[in-house]
């Protein structure tokens, strides 16, 4: 679903900004997406964990809140490192022309947090069996992208943009607990 939301912000993006506010985002897109490799090995790793406890509902709650400890700690750990280097990283991997993106990434960053629990959440609602809400969340949270995206873009560029998906990813976790 991640790259639905990136697709959809720089589709937004071109049409009420440019090329070069595309690109710029992209870059901060692109660094972040780096992290996205960090839950799905940790999911392959303990999913088979759940399975195994989904009988014992305890012992499953306790896996999951542990579960999202770490991935929680993880993401804010990535996120505040990437804030503080961000200028260094845009700087080694696009070069001096990108660093226009520090803010972009300063602030996209921020969507690991739930980007990462999407992950765990996803993979407890198949558990469950519960697919019409693996359906309607990222559903309502497109829509809330998009919608958020028609506002923020045209006042803040692709600051707005970032600020969107944010929430909008954010947003994930706290469905999840209705």
């Amino acid at each position: 679903f991640s790259e639905i939301y990136s697709r959809i912000d720089q589709i937004m993006l071109r049409h009420y900004l440019d090329v070069k506010a595309v690109g710029l985002y992209s870059a901060a897109v692109r660094l972040t997406e780096i992290w996205y490799v960090v839950p799905n090995i940790l999911m392959a790793a303990l999913f088979p964990a759940f399975v195994n406890t989904q009988d014992n509902k305890n012992e499953y709650k306790k896996r999951l809140t542990i579960f999202v400890i770490v991935l929680s700690c993880t993401s804010i750990i990535i996120s505040l490192t990437t804030v503080l280097l961000g200028k260094f990283f845009i700087g080694l991997i696009y070069g001096r022309e990108f660093l226009d993106a520090v803010p972009i990434l300063s602030i996209y960053i921020f969507s690991l947090f739930g980007s990462f629990l999407s992950f765990l959440i996803y993979q407890d609602l198949f558990i469950k069996n519960k697919i019409s809400l693996l359906i309607l969340i990222p559903l309502f949270t497109a829509a809330m992208n998009v919608g958020m995206n028609i506002y923020l873009i045209p006042l803040y560029g692709s600051i707005g943009a970032a600020i969107s998906t944010v929430v909008s990813y954010n947003a994930i976790p706290f469905l999840y607990l209705f």
